[in-house]
């Protein structure tokens, strides 16, 4: 825990430098021995792993299932389920919908297969579904 609480002032400390702009000298302090509520361990239970599109790689696979076994994470997140790459969504050649969900299958059941569960995110939408170019929290 002192190594996140350490982490977070590097980073906020780095982040100010850089920007150049002057803070106000302040204190922070906490009570490590002090439980304030329940202890949630939510981060050792979900790993972060990047794009859908990279978990179809046997590397990728083979290296989650270390991660599962060498450190009992149960859940894996990663983004772009319905990015194009993903072949979720085309259309035919008269413009009718067409999808194909074999990638998220194959993606699914190996992660099941490793003894993971996925977090689902929904991002990325396919190009042919957007309304415009336009992003948020990119």
């Amino acid at each position: 825990m002192r190594y996140l609480v350490y982490s977070v002032f590097v980073f906020v400390f780095v982040s100010v430098s850089i920007s150049g702009q002057v803070v106000p000298k302040r204190t922070i302090s906490s009570n490590y021995e002090q439980v304030a509520g329940r202890n949630s361990r939510f981060y050792s239970k979900v790993v972060g792993a990047g794009r859908a599109a990279e978990g179809l790689r046997a590397d990728w696979q083979r290296d989650l299932a270390t991660v599962r076994r060498e450190w009992g994470f149960k859940y894996v997140r990663f983004h772009g389920l319905l990015h194009d790459e993903m072949g979720v969504y085309g259309e035919d050649k008269f413009g009718n919908p067409a999808y194909n969900f074999q990638y998220i299958d194959t993606l699914y059941d190996s992660i099941l297969r490793i003894g993971m569960r996925p977090f689902v995110e929904l991002a990325f939408m396919p190009d042919k579904l957007k309304s415009n170019d336009k992003t948020i929290f990119w």
